[in-house]
């Protein structure tokens, strides 16, 4: 606040100090808008794991190694974490932590 008010309050009024408390903060619009940023942020993650694990497995040449790799449970592990990430008991589980900066605007704008 660059004037030192809010709607003509000033930085030591009751209605601006709560502004600031971890409940209201908690509660906001833009702090759930941060938990649904991160949960999208880790979904994609898994969703590539996927993907580039899946197409691995489509190459002939690479059979034995995939055996050897232990590519099939990794791809199940893959999967299991990527329908975690989606979950909403994820989103509940991510309450109290940062989330991420949500960018899909500036992504679409670009």
């Amino acid at each position: 606040m660059r004037s030192e008010s809010w709607e003509g309050k000033g930085l030591e009024h009751p209605d601006v100090r709560r502004l600031f408390t971890r409940e209201h903060l908690l509660s906001s619009d833009w702090y759930a808008a941060r938990l649904k940023a991160r949960q999208s942020v880790e979904s994609r993650l898994w969703q590539h794991h996927v993907r580039y694990l899946e197409r691995f497995l489509r190459k002939p040449n690479y059979a034995e190694e995939a055996v050897r790799l232990g590519i099939d449970d990794r791809l199940a592990r893959a999967r299991q974490e990527l329908a975690r990430a989606e979950s909403p008991a994820r989103l509940a589980s991510l309450a109290g932590t940062l989330g991420a900066e949500p960018i899909e605007k500036f992504r679409k704008a670009g």
